[in-house]
């Protein structure tokens, strides 16, 4: 018979201790200097949705593919060039478009990808469709 080590004792609990207490020699000096995220409020998500309207509506979006100009034109959308103006009316209409789950199935699986619609509104409500 042969001789057996000490077996360590502590379990999990030692385990996650000992992860927490190491420090990586080569990156010691590094250290987490990135402040502490807070959700934003309703009148910060009312603003980053007004500047994402207006330069939809103003600047526009480049597309360099004649067909999905051609698409866009057929869909209403005022088109100059490459360049697509769209209406934050329209945006909000595609948004609610959108399906809660969409399914992807190929030839051995099935997959499904969840959307915002499901749980929450893509949208703020407090924002009118114009």
């Amino acid at each position: 018979m042969s001789a057996s080590r000490p077996r360590k004792r502590g379990g999990s609990q030692a385990r996650r201790r000992s992860r927490a207490e190491r420090r990586d020699p080569m990156l010691g000096h590094l250290s987490r200097n990135l402040p502490i995220v807070e959700p934003l409020d309703q009148q910060q998500i009312e603003r980053i949705d007004h500047e994402s309207m207006r330069i939809l509506e103003e600047v526009g979006v480049v597309f360099r593919d004649p067909i999905a100009l051609e698409d866009w034109r057929k869909a209403g959308v005022r088109v100059g060039g490459e360049r697509v103006y769209f209406d934050r009316g329209h945006i909000r209409e595609l948004i609610s478009s959108i399906p809660a789950t969409i399914s992807n199935s190929g030839s051995r699986k099935v997959s499904s990808c969840w959307t915002p619609s499901a749980s929450a509104k893509a949208v703020p409500d407090a924002i009118p469709v114009s």
